[in-house]
């Protein structure tokens, strides 16, 4: 798996800001607490011991039976996808968390799992629609920049490997003004090159403007990139450009209520 700044194109050190692994996440509600009166629950528990037990060909059974018993406990999809990870089944985990999601849709952290597995299975544009779609519940849920930096670099590799140039250079430019956000220690290779990568993210999303003129999103964070820099007149023409544009399509809900909150106050912006 390739670091982080590898596909930024830095050729710098990765200093690491929190890379996902295949996996689930720490957070899933397998609950202690919870009552075993149910057949369904009391083999879900049978399973989840057999996991902790480092079993999950034993596990993988008793989550299908506690599923047959009652298939709205959704859980043991998740369980499922577990198991089968453990067992290097890939695309039954993915499987797995697919029905996991179509239930329980609002699970953030699971997506990002899954579009990062899905990826892994060479499913391109199936992860892309995952990861877009963790996005923008990660934007709207207000989540670090390391989380989206992170995703807008799986985005870049997607569009890498499909070809896709105008991607490449619009998610190279975002995870590159993310990164500028990041906290660095002294003495990394990072440090004191914000207005470096601030630069950088500008040439990359420029590239995706001349790519695709008819696109705002590029121009919404050209605009971000230039106040940054205290470029009061490339921020404003960033600015003008994008609201004679149509909105609706690539940009995400978040993306779209900034720039209406950016332009609503564009005469407050001075150099």
């Amino acid at each position: 798996m390739r670091r982080w700044f590898t596909w930024l194109g830095l050729g710098i050190v990765a200093v690491g800001f929190g890379q996902v692994a295949i996996g689930l996440p720490q957070e899933i509600p397998f609950l202690s607490n919870i009552s075993t009166s149910s057949p369904a629950l009391k083999l879900w528990e049978l399973g989840q011991k057999a996991i902790t037990e480092g079993r999950p060909k034993v596990a993988i059974p008793l989550y299908k039976q506690s599923l047959a018993v009652d298939p709205n406990l959704h859980r043991n999809h998740l369980s499922l996808a577990a198991a089968f990870l453990e067992e290097g089944e890939e695309k039954q985990a993915a499987d797995a968390m697919e029905r996991y999601l179509d239930r329980e849709p609002a699970h953030l952290s699971v997506r990002q799992h899954y579009g990062e597995l899905l990826i892994r299975l060479g499913r391109m544009p199936d992860a892309r629609r995952q990861l877009d779609r963790f996005l923008a519940e990660a934007q709207k849920q207000a989540q670090p920049d390391g989380i989206l930096l992170h995703t807008h670099g799986r985005l870049l590799e997607i569009a890498e490997s499909t070809d896709d140039p105008y991607e490449e250079h619009l998610h190279r430019g975002i995870g590159l003004l993310y990164l500028a956000y990041q906290p660095v220690a002294p003495g990394t290779a990072l440090e004191n090159q914000p207005e470096t990568l601030l630069c950088k993210a500008a040439l990359q999303l420029n590239q995706a403007v001349r790519l695709k003129p008819q696109m705002p999103r590029p121009r919404l964070y050209l605009h971000k990139i230039w106040q940054k820099l205290g470029q009061t007149q490339p921020a404003l023409q960033a600015l003008h450009e994008a609201e004679t544009l149509q909105w609706e399509g690539e940009m995400t809900p978040w993306e779209r209520s900034s720039l209406w909150s950016l332009l609503a106050n564009k005469n407050t912006i001075v150099g």
